[in-house]
């Protein structure tokens, strides 16, 4: 496997992300040496691309907010059904720049990961925007149900809509109209955050979806054909915040 010039995460804002971190205890796990960690500040897709220009190689990235709904009009070739519009992984290989999208399977592998089935569970999702498509995207397709809570944007109609129910109790509530840093303040662990700070751990469940997120994206763009090689949810966790 190739290294890359550079690997780290792009967006704003990006200063509480672990994926530098979660790059290097991967990176190390699989022998990859030489990688410069970065965090790209970009508020646009042109602040993006201006950022990269001046990096020489090949590089790595995970996208957050805003650009990961711009970031498409520069990728040449995305590994994501066309229903879902965001990237959140970019890989820039020999000038060229590929993409993909594992919100929803991150998600669906960090649910498992905490010890719930996906088939016939009902999933109450707020909000309508890209990560909210992308989850319940692949909730119905691994046999999930959805109820959809009308937040600031609605959810868009698409081959979920066969999953969706109006009636009937959510086993799970996941509200995605929190800002980035946000917690759910409820002990209950029905409810779900897909954001994390620095005051979470490696029992939040934000934490546990971005390291899931990211394994997705070396199985599916930065290291295609060795997922048999990638280490586990429960090893990038016990390693994150080692020295």
């Amino acid at each position: 496997m190739k290294a890359p010039d550079y690997w780290g995460v792009a967006g704003n804002p990006i200063e509480h992300s672990l994926t530098p971190r979660i790059f290097e205890i991967v990176g190390n796990y699989l022998d990859i040496e030489g990688p410069k960690a970065i965090f790209i500040e970009a508020w646009d897709i042109e602040s993006f691309k201006r950022s990269i220009m001046g990096l020489n190689g090949d590089i790595w990235l995970s996208i957050t907010t805003p650009i990961k709904h711009e970031i498409n009009k520069i990728i040449i070739n995305k590994k994501t059904d066309e229903n879902i519009s965001s990237t959140n992984q970019i890989m820039r290989k020999e000038g060229e720049i590929y993409g993909i999208n594992t919100d929803g399977e991150g998600f669906i592998d960090a649910v498992k990961y905490i010890g719930i089935n996906i088939k016939n569970t009902i999933l109450s999702i707020k909000g309508g925007g890209s990560t909210a498509i992308s989850i319940a995207h692949s909730w119905s397709k691994y046999g999930g149900k959805i109820i959809k809570t009308e937040g600031r944007r609605k959810l868009a109609n698409g081959p979920w809509d066969k999953s969706i129910i109006t009636d009937g109790v959510e086993d799970l509530i996941l509200d995605l109209d929190l800002e980035p840093g946000a917690l759910v303040h409820n002990n209950s662990k029905k409810y779900l955050s897909i954001t994390y700070n620095e005051s979470s751990g490696i029992d939040d469940f934000g934490v546990i979806m971005v390291v899931s997120q990211h394994l997705k994206a070396w199985e599916g763009i930065f290291a295609v054909g060795e997922a048999h090689r990638l280490p586990s949810i429960r090893y990038v966790l016990e390693h994150l915040f080692n020295d």
